[in-house]
């Protein structure tokens, strides 16, 4: 299996406003001073207009703003979910492409497979042990025939040596007889 490369990820820097309180405060304090807009749900209302303002106006503001914020989240969540569908049936096309091509691919390897790897295995096979008979057995088959014929010749020539060693004897043993005999006519011939 080959493996991912981890990608270059750039660290996160952080802003030299992000923790520059006073740059933050001031940036709230200048919205505070843009006019709200219509939708706003802001809903607070000074005491000083309200002495000029009826009720019914302010239902009526309330039931329009409420309305505009119904209808911006049916419009948001009716987005979220139709963003939602199309990306489930995304992902259930690529996991049914993935699946076919994972059974093209399987089929397409398995009917190979058999006879490649039977061949490779028998291949690597002969060269292991055509290897191992090179270097190692090759050397000692020929020693052990070496060996073998020069252990007979010893053995046939300790044979000749102990044929040879009683031969000596022999003759040893009759050098003896004769000088015992040479000695027995000596010492008669002296008396």
């Amino acid at each position: 299996m080959s493996r991912k490369k981890k990608k270059n990820r750039n660290p996160i820097i952080p802003k030299n406003d992000d923790y520059d309180l006073k740059k933050s405060l001031g940036k709230l304090n200048q919205r505070k001073t843009f006019p709200e807009s219509e939708t706003s749900t802001n809903f607070e209302i000074n005491k000083s207009q309200s002495a000029n303002i009826n009720s019914q106006s302010i239902n009526e503001n309330l039931t329009s703003e409420t309305n505009i914020y119904f209808k911006l989240t049916d419009n948001i969540n009716s987005r979220y979910d139709s963003l939602n569908k199309d990306l489930k049936s995304v992902s259930e096309k690529i996991t049914d492409s993935n699946d076919n091509l994972r059974q093209e691919l399987e089929s397409k390897v398995s009917e190979k497979l058999d006879k490649n790897i039977f061949f490779y295995a028998i291949a690597v096979l002969l060269a292991i042990t055509s290897l191992i008979y090179a270097l190692s057995y090759s050397g000692l088959l020929n020693d052990t025939k070496e060996n073998s014929t020069e252990i007979k010749q010893l053995k046939s020539d300790v044979k000749n040596q102990n044929e040879a060693v009683e031969d000596n004897k022999k003759d040893i043993e009759k050098l003896e007889e004769k000088q015992d005999k040479l000695e027995i006519e000596l010492i008669k011939k002296e008396k």
